[in-house]
């Protein structure tokens, strides 16, 4: 039983890598795509504070980026859950970095 349980430990830890990993992957194809507000919203975003959907609705085109990058790559299912929870936090972290990284040369 032992063995069985640091299976699905390692495995559950190798899951959450992933779902942050591809967020990540997907936070920086749409900071490269996104406009200048929609970048700026999310590098300046603070989440206690404001909510994401607005990022949504700075321009039409980030529904469908967002429908057919996110939506789509994550399952229904996992949709609040702890896995989609990595996911966005993956998503945040690598616009925000890349952000940090273009906003003093534009």
């Amino acid at each position: 039983m032992k063995g069985i349980i640091e299976r699905l430990k390692k495995e559950k830890e190798q899951n959450r890598i992933k779902w942050f990993d591809i967020g990540r992957e997907a936070g920086l194809r749409w900071a490269k795509l996104s406009s200048y507000e929609a970048l700026k919203f999310i590098g300046t975003w603070k989440p206690d504070v404001i909510p994401m959907r607005p990022l949504i609705e700075i321009e039409e085109s980030n529904e469908d980026w967002f429908q057919e990058n996110v939506f789509e790559v994550v399952p229904k299912p996992l949709r609040g859950s702890e896995a989609y929870s990595l996911f966005q936090a993956g998503f945040v972290q690598a616009a925000k970095q890349f952000w940090n990284e273009v906003n003093d040369k534009i």
